[in-house]
């Protein structure tokens, strides 16, 4: 059976274990326990990981010592083997986006995944980038943290999400079809909305919250997904309609 080897075994790889049933994961986590081997930013290369698996699959936030760990895993791991990284669209800063465009975001995060993906694109490997919107699910939404205000800024800027599901799918669809690796994909639902229009229903009926949205804007980011639609991936509707969110008190 084939290896895979998962930095990161968070909520984005609940989502991603049951679909890589066919190999062996090996996962981490920051503390072990009985599917997971301990690892931290920064720490040598787990002894228990082969230098050979089928693929390397990144999904640690970027944090501290993360360029360090990602020099010492090129170091360790064949240069044959290819890695998946998830970066995210804050990459960008601004306006219609897609896969070419700068990457000029100005979040500490988005500086930090920059220097990242421009050690990795310097790198024999095969690389595949996956830029993720904001995550949702069933069971996570920033409609949660958005209910605890009473104001929110730019309302009229477009959201940028997709689905936590969609990126394991995604990954899944390119281990099934390797020739489609080594290059990087924006992944957004086709969900286009105002901010306002998108949160505001979550807002009512799973929060009884009705804040005062601004009419203003940001950014007026649009990122776009044709590049990974072009394989033939479908994206979940993440709008209100489609997302029964389970954590929330009115999804009883």
């Amino acid at each position: 059976m084939s290896k895979i080897i998962l930095f990161g075994n968070g909520h984005l790889g609940q989502f991603l274990l049951p679909k890589l049933k066919n190999y062996d994961v090996v996962s981490t986590k920051t503390k072990s326990d009985k599917n997971n081997i301990e690892y931290n930013l920064g720490q040598p290369i787990p002894r228990e990981f082969t230098d050979q698996p089928s693929a390397v699959i990144w999904t640690i936030p970027p944090r501290q010592y993360y360029l360090k760990s990602l020099k010492q895993a090129n170091t360790y791991f064949s240069q044959k083997v290819p890695w998946f990284f998830i970066s995210s669209t804050s990459v960008y800063l601004s306006g219609s986006v897609n896969e070419d465009s700068p990457l000029n975001g100005t979040s500490e995060n988005a500086k930090r995944l920059v220097e990242l993906e421009n050690y990795l694109s310097q790198q024999e490997r095969s690389v595949t980038v996956l830029r993720p919107g904001g995550l949702v699910d069933e069971y996570r939404h920033p409609a949660r943290f958005l209910s605890q205000k009473t104001t929110i800024e730019n309302g009229l800027d477009p959201v940028n999400l997709v689905h936590t599901d969609d990126v394991a799918n995604f990954i899944q669809h390119l281990l099934a079809n390797p020739r489609f690796m080594g290059t990087t994909y924006n992944l957004v639902s086709d969900t286009s909305m105002t901010k306002k229009d998108y949160y505001l229903p979550f807002l009512k009926n799973y929060f009884n919250s009705s804040p005062d949205f601004s009419e203003s804007t940001h950014s007026l980011k649009s990122v776009s997904n044709k590049k990974a639609k072009s394989l033939g991936f479908k994206f979940k509707d993440v709008s209100f309609s489609n997302l029964k969110l389970l954590f929330a008190q009115g999804s009883q």
